[in-house]
């Protein structure tokens, strides 16, 4: 299993396996590999929370995964 040596930008204290937001059920970094530390780094989560009319969109989404 990959630690946090093999990543140079992954923060000790956070999991490998942080969810993404966008995709659920999904690790985050899949779509931008720079997300080494979660969705507080990923510029495109970044965008879409940025945007009103996307997070509702996103909410949306979410609750039809859950359901």
């Amino acid at each position: 299993m990959a630690g946090a040596g093999n990543f140079p930008g992954l923060a000790n204290n956070v999991s490998g396996r942080a969810a993404c937001p966008l995709q659920p059920g999904q690790p985050c970094n899949l779509c931008h590999p720079d997300a080494y530390n979660g969705p507080q780094d990923c510029p495109l989560v970044a965008i879409v929370l940025d945007d009103d009319a996307l997070r509702e969109v996103m909410r949306v989404k979410r609750i039809e995964y859950r359901a």
